[in-house]
Order: C-alpha cells, then structure tokens, then sequence
C-alpha cells in the first residue's frame, strides 16, 4: 500500500513540475513566473501558503515578491528580511531550513503562531550555485514538512533560479533596445 502511494506522489510531483516547466519556460514576465512557482511549491508539498523573496542587489536584503495565502500582519513583517538577520544569513549558506511545529527559539516565532504557521520549508534559490533569492511554503494543518516533498521542493528551486536569470536578462535586453532606438 505504501509502495503504491508513493509511485502516486512521485509521478504527481513529476507531472506538477514538468507543469511548472512549460509554463516558465512560455512567460515573459517575473511576476507571472514568481506565482507560478509558489502555487506549484504549495501543490508538490501539500502545504497551504507561501512566499518568495528575491535578494534586493543594492541592499543585499531579502525582499517579498510575491505570497499566497498568508494574512496582511504577518506579510507586513515578513516582507523585508535585512541581510544581517538570522534568515538571510542561513538563506545565504544555501541550504533548505524545514521548521516542525514544536521548533520554538526561532525568529519571526511569535508572528508565525499568530498566523497559525505549523510548518515552514525555506528554500534557497540557486543560479550557478550562487543564492539569488528563496521560497517559503507553509502549513496552517501539518506538523512538518512532509519528507516525501523535500526533493521535489529543492528540484523547483532550481527551475526557479533558471527562470528568473532568464526573464531579467530578456528584460535587460528590452530596455537596451529601447535605449538604442531612442
């Protein structure tokens, strides 16, 4: 029964990401490719909410470019995490932080119980091994991210720093254009 259900999940997953893929792969617009990805993050995980943050290149801090499902107080302080802080700092190392419900001496701990956060996986997003941003998904329900998910979570991190490289040199190449033709 467990064997069946996982060859469910796994082939779920694939077809969530090879979703993901065409749809990147077809959108000329950061925005558009940004919800794309957190709603496929939340899909692959079975989470409920989530987040992406792009590191601001002037600041070096992580700013919110888009969220999904999480209440107006908790975004407003969530929304900009200085490069000095404890989360930009383990965002830089490179590697997914998965926080359980019982996890408790965290940052943001008080703000995350407000919102009813039982789960968190923050994913560092990569381009050529180099961080350019994260995601985070979340779960009002489950205790933990489930381990089932924390593959395909790390695949999606990858699509998404392929992604974005590629929509801001397009739109770096629109604005020389204009430039030259102005």
């Amino acid at each position: 029964v467990h064997d069946v259900t996982d060859r469910r999940r796994t082939r779920r997953q694939l077809l969530l990401q090879r979703d993901m893929s065409m749809k990147l792969s077809e959108t000329t617009s950061l925005v558009q490719a940004l919800k794309i990805c957190v709603e496929t993050a939340i899909d692959i995980s079975d989470m409920d909410c989530g987040t992406i943050y792009l590191f601001d290149k002037s600041s070096g801090d992580l700013l919110l470019a888009h969220s999904k499902g999480l209440g107006e107080d908790f975004l407003s302080l969530i929304s900009n995490q200085k490069r000095d802080s404890k989360r930009a700092q383990k965002v830089m190392e490179g590697r997914p932080i998965y926080i359980r419900f019982q996890d408790s001496d965290l940052p943001l701990q008080e703000a995350r119980v407000c919102e009813g956060i039982r789960s968190i996986a923050v994913v560092p997003i990569l381009h050529q091994d180099k961080v350019i941003g994260c995601y985070s998904i979340g779960s009002h329900t489950l205790d933990r991210v489930p381990i089932a998910s924390r593959t395909a979570l790390k695949t999606i991190s990858a699509m998404i720093g392929n992604a974005i490289v590629r929509i801001r040199a397009m739109e770096a190449l629109e604005a020389r254009t204009s430039e030259l033709e102005a």
